[in-house]
C-alpha cells in the first residue's frame, strides 16, 4: 500500500495583496514494491518555483527568478543533508506514524451489551454502546446457530 508522509508550510506575506507561498516536503512509500521517493518543493501563489532533484542532488527551477537560489542552494553543500532528511529521516518518521496508527486504529473496544424486554409476550431488543471501531455486526444466536427469520434488524448509531 503507498504511504505518504508531508509536510506542508504555508505563510501569507503580508502586503497590500495576498499572496501565498508554500513549502512542501515529505516521501512516498509503498511497502509492498519497496518503491520510495522523497520530495522537497517550494510553490508562490500556486505556481512550481523550485524543487529538490534527489537523483542529482540539485535543485530545478522553472521559473528564471529563482535561478539564482538555484546556484547558491546547489553550492552550498547541503545536498547530502537534504538526500538523507528526505529518505532516511522521512523514512522511519513515516514507520514511526504508521506504528503509532496501528496502535490506535487496531484497538478494539468490546461493546455493553443489555438486553430489554417490557413484558414476557414482547419482543426482545438486544442495545450494545461502547464498541470501537464503530463499523459492527450484530446477529442473534441460538445453539451457536445465526437467527435471522423472526429478527427485525435495527439501525447502528455510533457513541463515541
Amino acid at each position: 500500500m503507498k504511504r505518504l508522509f508531508t509536510f506542508l508550510f504555508i505563510c501569507h506575506i503580508a502586503s497590500p495583496d495576498v499572496h501565498i507561498f508554500q513549502r512542501m516536503n515529505g516521501c512516498f512509500w509503498d511497502d509492498e514494491t519497496g518503491e520510495f521517493e522523497g520530495f522537497n518543493a517550494y510553490g508562490y501563489d500556486g505556481e512550481d518555483l523550485i524543487r529538490f532533484d534527489l537523483k542529482t542532488l540539485t535543485w530545478i527551477t522553472p521559473r528564471h527568478q529563482t535561478v539564482i537560489n538555484k546556484h547558491n542552494w546547489d553550492n552550498n553543500g547541503n545536498g547530502l543533508f537534504w538526500k538523507y532528511a528526505l529518505t532516511e529521516d522521512c523514512r522511519q518518521f513515516l514507520q514511526l506514524y504508521l506504528n503509532y496508527g496501528k496502535r490506535s486504529l487496531q484497538t478494539t473496544v468490546c461493546p455493553s451489551v443489555s438486553l430489554l424486554q417490557k413484558t414476557p409476550l414482547s419482543l426482545v431488543t438486544c442495545h450494545a454502546t461502547g464498541f470501537y471501531p464503530e463499523r459492527v455486526l450484530m446477529f442473534w444466536r441460538k445453539d451457536g446457530e445465526e437467527l435471522h427469520e423472526g429478527a427485525e434488524k435495527g439501525e447502528i448509531l455510533p457513541n463515541n
